[in-house]
């Protein structure tokens, strides 16, 4: 599995935030993008 940062949601003026999306490959060749606010092994309570 590989992350990808990216800047996402203001935090302020001119200031982006950092997000991670990572990518999952599915048992139907389908690929799900999840988005993550931190690289946290735990990442099921991003809301």
């Amino acid at each position: 599995m590989d992350e990808t940062p990216i800047k996402a949601g203001k935090t302020g003026k001119g200031k982006m935030s950092k997000g991670w999306f990572w990518p999952l490959y599915g048992d139907q060749d389908d690929i799900v993008f999840t988005f993550s606010k931190s690289r946290a092994a735990n990442r099921s309570k991003t809301p």
